[in-house]
């Protein structure tokens, strides 16, 4: 066997074990073990951690999981009354059972991912016996970084973090000042709240830029709309759950209180009364918005039970609506209008604001254009945005991209997909680039809208970054960022007016993808497949 076909089989092997334990597990536990008890997991999580905490991720990816193989293996759902010795034993079988088959199917998904940048590593150490290393995938920077801390604009940052803490110090005033009983509240839509939430939610949506719609649903108002229905109950659920906090000594004991449960056809009522909404589209977004048995939580955070809506405040609360909505698309093949749109016009709006006061620069977006190639054919494309540095004759251009099959799950990222579309972008429209603005004449054209260009410069040097809504990969001469990081190295390289794009490159350009082989330790699986033996480190693998 070749090294392609060792690592399918070993995938195959661990994949049929998986399989072949979550039945049994799915058959010796009852309902609650597949949905209620992950579920406030979950949410008890969050009470202790921050929610992009490692710990909390892997409960969200392994909720889902668990729902996922129920549902594949025809396992029933029905309503249980929720029991909290019974959490405790889900507990215990999480660590022991679940999390173990769990990252055995993530480290299988990893050895099929046969790329050239970050596959695993067969070392053949005797006749027909090989030694599986697997990589580890690291970056000078964390996107995360710039995502969640806002390190790219912290004047933005504050200016949501003070729209938060608004937010809920209306709910609070509601419940606590006011004195308005929560039961009443959640029987009775009070519209302050609602359209509070509202413009919470459509603080993400907002940020596609574009007036983008599909099937499900005709624009992101529309879509705002329903999405704050849920947010409105979540809201004061996650608030009954911190009060209930201040009678229980235990805190696994409020596991039950954790569960947000709807009645569907109320729902899609309220929803209509309040917004004014067309009941068909909010029923399809509603039902989009169901998880059939997939595994991703945020992108499809209800759960349809006996006509019931099931889900809990941190699936709704936390979800960052501008990412899951285009992902979840993708996820269910749904064509989603405006979204190639949404990237060049967001990134655009981003850029120009991070180059507002910037003096020595010209700027061009979205500008077509087209030549003959060597070969007589037409060849057509569009430069994204361009950033001409007229200091310094240095030409930067973007090539903006949002590409959604780069993450399995909320954990994993896809580094075959990311390496494809990082040489796509180089190999299809950069390549364009580079041609045509080969020619003197091609830049003035592309710069002939901005009044403070100057022509009489010679030939600059020429740059070429792609860039990505989350990703990075740096290989080579090849580049890609994302539009957080972006923003921050233009207001990193911005002093006094004065946009230093030489040595803004000089950083980038440095900045390499570093993939690592590394051996934990001697302890080894032997795992055979036809007349081969793989040795697989029990660090990164449970078996039996």
């Amino acid at each position: 066997m070749n090294e392609f076909e060792l690592l399918g089989e070993l995938h195959n092997i661990i994949d049929k074990n998986t399989d072949e334990k979550m039945k049994r597990w799915l058959d010796t536990h009852n309902v609650n073990y597949y949905l209620l008890y992950p579920l406030v997991s979950i949410e008890l999580g969050t009470i202790k951690e921050p929610p992009e905490n490692i710990s909390n991720l892997l409960k969200r990816c392994i909720s889902t999981f668990i729902y996922s193989r129920a549902k594949q293996s025809g396992k029933e759902i029905y309503l249980r009354n929720f029991n909290t010795s019974g959490f405790r034993k889900y507990l215990q079988s999480y660590e022991c059972d679940i999390l173990p088959l769990y990252q055995n199917d993530r480290f299988s998904r990893e050895i099929n991912d046969i790329n050239p940048f970050s596959k695993p590593r067969l070392t053949q150490t005797d006749e027909n016996k090989y030694l599986l290393t697997t990589s580890l995938v690291s970056d000078t920077y964390r996107e995360e970084g710039f995502y969640f801390l806002g390190l790219d604009d912290s004047s933005i940052t504050e200016q949501e973090k003070q729209q938060v803490c608004d937010f809920h110090s209306l709910f609070f005033s509601k419940i606590f000042i006011e004195q308005q009983q929560i039961d009443g509240l959640q029987k009775c839509i009070d519209k302050t709240l609602f359209n509070a939430c509202v413009e919470i939610v459509e603080k993400d949506l907002n940020k596609w830029g574009a007036r983008v719609r599909s099937k499900i649903f005709d624009n992101p108002t529309q879509l705002a709309n329903v999405i704050a229905y849920f947010y409105y109950h979540a809201m004061i659920k996650s608030i009954c759950i911190r009060l209930d906090m201040m009678y229980v000594e235990d805190y696994f004991d409020i596991g039950k209180d954790c569960i947000l449960m709807l009645q569907k056809q109320k729902c899609i009522k309220d929803i209509v009364d309040i917004s004014g909404a067309p009941e068909i589209k909010v029923k399809e977004i509603v039902e989009y918005l169901i998880n059939d048995g997939r595994m991703n939580l945020l992108e499809f955070p209800l759960f349809e039970v006996e006509d019931k809506i099931i889900t809990i405040p941190s699936a709704i609360l936390v979800n960052d609506w501008q990412f899951t909505i285009v992902n979840g698309h993708y996820i269910k093949n749904i064509p989603i209008t405006n979204r190639e749109k949404t990237i060049s016009t967001v990134t655009e709006r981003h850029i120009e604001k991070a180059l507002k006061g910037v003096q020595n620069v010209a700027v061009a977006k979205t500008v077509p254009y087209s030549f003959i190639d060597e070969n007589g054919e037409k060849q057509c494309s569009d430069i994204d945005y361009a950033i001409y540095d007229m200091s310094r004759n240095i030409l930067l251009v973007i090539e903006a991209k949002w590409i959604d099959k780069h993450y399995k799950d909320e954990i994993d990222k896809r580094y075959g997909m990311i390496l494809k579309t990082l040489n796509d972008i180089y190999s299809k429209q950069i390549e364009k680039h580079k041609t045509y603005l080969s020619k003197k004449s091609n830049i003035d054209n592309l710069f002939k809208d901005d009044a403070r260009y100057n022509k009489n410069l010679g030939m600059p040097q020429i740059i070429y970054l792609a860039v990505d809504k989350r990703n990075q990969l740096h290989i080579d001469d090849k580049h890609m960022v994302s539009e957080f990081m972006l923003i921050y190295f233009l207001k990193t390289y911005t002093k006094n007016g004065q946009l230093d794009l030489s040595a803004m490159w000089n950083e980038i350009d440095n900045l390499k993808t570093k993939v690592e082989y590394i051996k934990v330790s001697d302890d080894y699986y032997e795992i055979p497949i036809g007349e081969n033996i793989v040795l697989v480190e029990k660090a990164d693998l449970s078996w039996e």
